[in-house]
């Protein structure tokens, strides 16, 4: 999975690391926040999500996404 670091720095997670990066099913307040720790947790802005990617052709999920839905909800 692509990532954007806090640096600017891309990277590559493999799935061990990444398993718990995705939006799909996440409908709650509570799962949002945990999106956003764990990308806090490995220090990222940015994640590719190939559900996302692949339904809505977009690219990297950034962490302003994860924080405009912890705020609607």
């Amino acid at each position: 999975m692509k990532v954007v670091y806090s640096n600017g720095q891309e990277g590559i997670l493999n799935e061990e690391e990444s398993a718990k990066l995705y939006t799909r099913g996440r409908h709650t307040k509570e799962s949002w926040q945990e999106l956003k720790d764990e990308m806090s947790r490995l220090g990222i802005i940015k994640f590719e999500d190939w559900w996302y990617t692949i339904t809505l052709g977009a690219g990297l999920i950034p962490i302003d996404y994860v924080n405009a839905m912890i705020a609607v909800l």
